[in-house]
């Protein structure tokens, strides 16, 4: 999520056509500068834009705050302060910004997907669903939708959506290893363990040098009575990871299962 560019107040380039003037010419340009200055003082929300650009979001989001009672670009205002509360980590007040700025921007597709995204990250999963929803009507191509709506789908324990959500992002990128191995999780979710190795297979070959995969496909194995197989691939996962922490419970988990082979 990009902040637009900020706008941009004049002031130097007067100065700059002042200094070329004769001294008595200058006085009155300058006059006239201040004048102008203070006439073109940037509004509250384009104060906001500018500290979006700026990263200081809490700066940012008090100026969208004030910009909105003041009735100044209310749809962009409240997306503002749900961009800056987002970034501060406030999702319930990111989530509750957007809301409004949808409601009065509602064919904005962009207000309607960040709702659902700031609605699942802050734990409400069925007003995610809900307006992922609308965005997916919208635009029935954007795999993020789906893929946000798996997302939610996980969180609510549902399943058999979850795993035609991840199939639909497969199906708009068959080309990106995630999407692949997102499918394979939520195949392995309704137990469908072939097809979910067959979707690791694919995340594999996009990207082989991503132990996740590696890991996920060997749960899989396991759960599908492929025990050599699940261990080989442990194996695997472990080599790739270079964190100690991850390292140490492959470890515990290959130990584990080459006990269990060699009853």
């Amino acid at each position: 999520m990009k902040p637009r560019a900020p706008l941009i107040v004049g002031g130097s380039f007067i100065c700059a056509i002042a200094l070329a003037l004769p001294a008595r010419v200058y006085a009155r340009a300058s006059t006239h500068a201040l004048a102008r200055v203070a006439v073109t003082a940037p509004s509250n929300y384009a104060r906001g834009e500018a500290d979006l650009a700026a990263k200081k979001y809490r700066e940012a989001e008090a100026a969208f705050r004030a910009a909105i009672k003041q009735k100044d670009h209310l749809a962009e205002s409240y997306a503002g302060v749900g961009y800056a509360a987002a970034f501060l980590g406030d999702y319930k007040t990111s989530f509750e910004a957007y809301k409004q700025a949808h409601a009065l921007a509602p064919r904005n597709n962009d207000y309607t997907y960040k709702t659902a995204f700031t609605a699942l990250y802050f734990g409400d999963f069925h007003a995610a669903i809900t307006y992922i929803d609308i965005f997916i009507k919208a635009e029935p191509k954007n795999a993020a939708g789906y893929h946000l709506r798996f997302l939610a789908d996980g969180r609510l324990l549902r399943t058999k959506d979850e795993a035609r959500d991840a199939g639909k992002v497969v199906a708009l990128q068959p080309n990106y290893a995630p999407a692949w191995n997102d499918w394979g999780i939520a195949l392995a979710n309704i137990k469908q363990f072939k097809q979910a190795i067959a979707a690791f297979n694919h995340a594999i070959s996009l990207d082989p040098k991503n132990y996740f995969y590696y890991e996920n496909r060997a749960q899989t194995e396991n759960y599908n009575h492929e025990p050599v197989r699940a261990l080989a691939d442990y194996k695997r996962a472990r080599a790739l990871d270079k964190d100690p922490a991850t390292r140490k419970q492959l470890d515990d988990v290959i130990s584990a299962l080459e006990k269990q082979l060699h009853k």
